[in-house]
């Protein structure tokens, strides 16, 4: 990695870099899946030129793809037209790779209906396509079909039911669409996939806060999770301090389910982060704010409720 950075710094810092450069440095990005759809745009279409391309062999073609899908990523659908026909004109229809970027191309210039008709083409040959699948929920949210997506979504997981990347998008669009439960659930599988993640643990725990008196003390132990991962994590601290007020909030209103060992278990959690919070925040721009905060919810704690 730290070659492929030199080499790109070497790229960048050159006027006019050769080809044998460019060349070296698009591989690598390839080979370690270093994102930069940037460097593809600007590098790539100089070794694909009319004389350039011929150098490259059979390399030429995993160049013309990885421009295609950098600048559809882009946004610059002029930069990958000429790749994408290049491609279609190599490989043709037979080539699901080369259809899934013919499609990609259709959605980058508002054609939803010719992206999914040849996406349910590709599916049609073979319905356990993961990019295809997820290139259909794609169209639906650039329509504005929440709906759909998460319907097409849910159908891509009855498959694909460790899909990282499916889950998240599965939860953003339940975040979009403000259904709390839903988003509950695809954070409980997101922790299940990495266990050992402490932004899922905080999202779950602030999403079960969210939803208040029944998953608070669920919401309390994620976040304590997310801490003995990452201990001072500012944002699962945070969540912490509000979970704890609202469970102590809870208790007064007369709400069951809470006993007296678990708010003293509750004051003492409250008081572990407040204390790793002004150590976190002491000397920095942010040190008298949340200060206050904390003495404001001091005061939850200086009379417990009695059982």
């Amino acid at each position: 990695m730290e070659d492929l950075k030199e080499l790109i710094a070497q790229v960048e810092g050159s006027s006019s870099p050769s080809a044998s450069q460019r060349q070296l440095m698009l591989r690598g990005l390839r080979q370690q899946r270093l994102h930069r759809p940037d460097l593809a745009v600007k590098h790539g279409p100089p070794l694909l030129r009319r004389g350039a391309a011929s150098s490259l062999g059979d390399e030429a073609w995993a160049v013309h793809e990885q421009v295609a899908l950098a600048a559809l990523e882009l946004h610059r659908p002029e930069v990958a037209g000429p790749s994408v026909a290049a491609l279609l004109d190599r490989f043709g229809v037979e080539s699901t790779r080369v259809r899934k970027l013919v499609g990609m191309s259709s959605e980058a210039v508002g054609d939803f209906n010719a992206a999914n008709a040849l996406y349910d083409e590709v599916l049609a040959e073979n319905p356990a396509n993961l990019l295809v699948r997820k290139r259909k929920v794609a169209v639906l949210r650039a329509q504005g079909q929440l709906a759909a997506a998460v319907k097409e979504l849910n159908a891509l997981l009855d498959i694909f039911q460790g899909d990282l990347g499916s889950w998240q998008e599965l939860l953003d669009l339940h975040e979009k669409i403000g259904n709390l439960d839903a988003a509950a659930f695809c954070l409980e599988e997101l922790v299940l996939l990495q266990p050992a993640s402490a932004v899922y643990h905080t999202r779950l725990a602030e999403t079960y806060a969210a939803l208040k008196a029944p998953r608070l003390v669920d919401a309390r132990r994620h976040c304590a999770q997310a801490l003995s991962i990452a201990p001072r994590y500012a944002r699962a601290l945070h969540c912490l301090v509000h979970v704890c007020v609202a469970i102590v909030d809870k208790a007064g209103s007369g709400s069951k389910g809470t006993t007296p060992e678990d708010l003293e278990v509750n004051a003492a959690m409250w008081e572990y982060a407040k204390d790793e919070m002004t150590a976190l925040y002491a000397g920095g721009p942010l040190e008298a704010a949340v200060g206050a905060m904390l003495a404001r919810q001091e005061d939850a704690f200086a009379a417990p409720p009695q059982h």
